[in-house]
């Protein structure tokens, strides 16, 4: 049994005229009479009407089927072998005329079990078309876009229970996947400038991964996130359930790229490894050609020693990142 994305194209004859600024008919009287008809047309045909309000047109609804009556269009997901028969009877209407039908996306009738067999038993196509378009030219390019929903898009199989299509299965199934290959070392990831990315390991990165390391023979190694299946999101929705505080960056106390708000926090929450960070580049000043201290294009102990003294220079700070949150200016 097969079911289509459908669009009855309609012409209600006093539509579009308009008696008041948010109405579109001609006037109530001809507005009232298309309804009724459109009623009484699919309840003979013994569908269900669910009337509409404030604005809203009724939705008729028959089994798995169901229809928007639109006065321009009668949209929905029906049975195929219905619509040819509902295209005839629409022909004779008094307040309308149905002048084209328009069938497009098939729906299938799949529970989450059977449209997860589906996407099984197209593993090995999957992770072939997953390799191939994360694959990056250089290996210090890494693709940061949401590439799990995008991929189950691609794959994705419309169903009648999913008509809103929030493919929750189809997502599901392409982030494990993504984790197995993550974890097999088929897929590389890293943290960029644009937050975590991910690229397809190259032949010499697939060789090292899969080559016996005498240690590792000691140990089982256990991914229990992506076993799990766990994105980022579940790990904070976790730790906040728990009443724990959410863990900031994990990096080197002295990294050249961290954000002046964390060194912020730096100097107040850890001043012992603010002042080693310091030592390193106070060390580093002698020798120094091309960059201004541990931030390349600035110092840290100039850039703290100016919040301290309230002397915001304007050239140093972001207008969005002033000392105390101050404005430069009127």
């Amino acid at each position: 049994m097969a079911y289509r994305k459908v669009y009855f194209r309609i012409q209600a004859y006093a539509y579009g005229y308009g008696y008041g600024c948010n109405s579109d008919w001609s006037n109530e009287a001809d507005e009232a009479a298309f309804e009724q008809e459109c009623r009484s047309l699919f309840q003979q045909l013994g569908w269900t009407l669910h009337p509409g309000s404030n604005g809203v047109c009724d939705t008729a609804a028959k089994d798995r089927q169901d229809l928007y009556l639109h006065p321009t269009s009668f949209s929905g997901v029906m049975e195929e072998a219905n619509i040819q028969p509902l295209q005839e009877r629409l022909s004779k209407g008094k307040t309308f005329r149905c002048y084209a039908v328009d069938c497009c996306e098939e729906y299938a009738d799949l529970s989450d079990e059977e449209y997860r067999a589906v996407l099984e038993a197209k593993h090995e196509e999957i992770t072939a078309f997953i390799l191939e378009h994360c694959r990056t030219k250089r290996t210090n390019l890494y693709i940061t876009d949401p590439v799990a929903a995008r991929f189950a898009e691609h794959f994705e199989i419309l169903r009648l229970c999913d008509r809103e299509r929030h493919n929750a299965v189809g997502n599901r199934f392409m982030s494990e996947l993504i984790n197995r290959l993550l974890q097999e070392g088929r897929l590389v990831s890293a943290e960029t400038t644009h937050g975590a990315g991910i690229r397809t390991a190259t032949a010499r990165e697939l060789k090292d991964y899969r080559k016996p390391v005498e240690a590792d023979q000691k140990y089982t190694k256990v991914y229990a996130l992506m076993d799990w299946g766990w994105t980022r999101e579940d790990c904070i929705a976790a730790i906040q359930q728990e009443g724990l505080p959410l863990p900031g960056k994990s990096s080197c106390f002295f990294c050249p790229s961290m954000k002046k708000k964390e060194i912020r926090t730096l100097f107040h929450q850890h001043p012992d490894l603010y002042e080693r960070a310091i030592a390193i580049e106070d060390g580093a000043m002698p020798n120094l050609t091309s960059v201004k201290g541990l931030d390349r294009n600035w110092a840290w102990r100039d850039f703290v020693e100016a919040d301290k003294n309230q002397t915001a220079m304007c050239w140093m700070f972001p207008e969005d990142d002033l000392p105390c949150n101050c404005h430069d200016g009127g």
